[in-house]
């Protein structure tokens, strides 16, 4: 279900108590609605939640969220959520959101990606994929958790220091962090690695030589 450019639509009606059959819904897509400024409770079989370009909503009201995959796109007065989804899977919050935190990341959670974000939440110990973009206040970054099997960082441009990556990470993605001058030696179990407009690139030859050196041994 997709509700796109209704300017007038000022309050997402409630679904699960519509007269019309729709709490079978699994995916809803909000977006371009200027003037929308809350959300209702959502359908409970809902799997998959994107809102988008919703310049002017405040809040998600009812129970906590439940989706397995939301999207949260350029709503750039949205403070807090309810609550995160009890089994997400995958979550991303991204383009001028003014969010000021996020409640607890369940496990369950597997790929989460932040974008134009100033704060990184407390990463939950299952991640396999991490992404991270625009976050102009992040200085140094640490408490990667050993599960992170794929880490993209992009944009960051405050950012000088990585204190530690996964043991078992597999791919490593970085570009225009211009003031990262420092991250740790290379897991043994990478296999992808770019690296492009950051100071550190010089240092990626050295660094894949410890790393060669110790597949060797």
């Amino acid at each position: 279900m997709e509700i796109v450019d209704c300017i007038n639509l000022r309050t997402r009606p409630d679904l699960e108590s519509s007269k019309l059959v729709l709490s079978n819904i699994e995916r809803l897509e909000i977006c371009d609605c200027d003037n929308l400024q809350r959300i209702l409770d959502l359908p409970v079989n809902l799997q998959n939640l994107k809102i988008s370009n919703c310049p002017k909503l405040e809040s998600i009201k009812g129970s906590p969220l439940h989706v397995p995959q939301l999207e949260i796109v350029d709503c750039i007065n949205l403070r807090t959520l309810p609550g995160l989804p009890a089994k997400p899977q995958d979550l991303k919050i991204s383009e001028r959101n003014e969010l000021e935190g996020l409640p607890g990341l369940p496990v369950s959670l597997l790929q989460l990606e932040i974008f134009d974000c100033s704060f990184v939440p407390e990463l939950n110990p299952n991640l396999q994929v991490l992404k991270i973009a625009s976050n102009h206040h992040l200085v140094s970054f640490s408490g990667i958790p050993s599960s992170v099997r794929k880490l993209e960082i992009h944009y960051c441009t405050s950012l000088q220091s990585i204190s530690d990556l996964p043991t078992n990470l597999l791919h490593l993605k970085i570009s225009n962090c211009d003031h990262l001058l420092s991250i740790p030696d290379l897991a043994p179990s990478l296999e992808h690695i770019e690296t492009s407009v950051c100071s550190i690139i010089w240092k990626i030859p050295y660094l894949l030589s410890n790393l060669i050196d110790r597949w060797l041994l």
